[in-house]
């Protein structure tokens, strides 16, 4: 089939990739249906807009397209694979939608908290910023950045007191650009050095 251009946006950030796969054969889905699953004839993803998981209820669901929830996406970062990881601030929690809607919980643990920012290497390391210290400090300083290895249900704090860097952007070497929006600055942390 013809190539699909998918964008995802979230917190004014977009990821603009062209996927070769062919759309999926759900339907674009509303609440769910306490009556029951959805129909499985329903409509494939339009040239439009159509939502690839969620609703408007907040929530905390694993799931399909019609039945996954989150509570305040505040950001979205498009894996090569075609999954979409979503830094869900409110639930304290990284989850993943997979190209067909399919929302699993990726991490979600007692000290990681408030994840914004995302950037992801190369290797398949994915760095989140958090607002929160581990143990749950907050402040305009606390910032911290996680890494969660391939394949790792767990995030591990690499850097704290960073600040309040939202926007992470992986650099060629290795290195992470970060935009502290309430110090006004660009920033660049080593995950290998702290």
């Amino acid at each position: 089939s013809a190539p699909v251009d998918v964008v995802v946006v979230g917190a004014g950030l977009a990821g603009l990739a062209a996927c070769t796969t062919s759309p999926v054969a759900s339907g674009d889905a509303g609440p769910p249906d306490a009556a029951g699953p959805p129909p499985s004839d329903a409509a494939p993803f339009t040239s439009g807009v159509s939502t690839l998981a969620g609703a408007a209820e907040a929530g905390n669901v694993d799931g399909d397209r019609s039945v996954g929830r989150f509570a305040n996406p505040v950001n979205v970062l498009l894996a090569p694979s075609g999954d979409v990881y979503v830094a869900d601030f409110d639930n304290g929690q990284i989850r993943v939608v997979d190209p067909s809607g399919v929302t699993t919980t990726l991490i979600q643990q007692a000290d990681f908290t408030r994840p914004f920012g995302m950037a992801l290497a190369s290797s398949g390391t994915l760095y989140v910023q958090t607002d929160n210290a581990p143990g749950g400090a907050h402040s305009t300083t606390t910032g911290t950045i996680w890494r969660i290895a391939p394949g790792a249900n767990t995030a591990v704090p690499i850097g704290q007191n960073l600040g309040r860097p939202r926007g992470l952007a992986m650099l060629a070497d290795g290195r992470i650009a970060m935009a502290d929006h309430m110090h006004h600055v660009v920033e660049v942390f080593d995950p290998a050095t702290g």
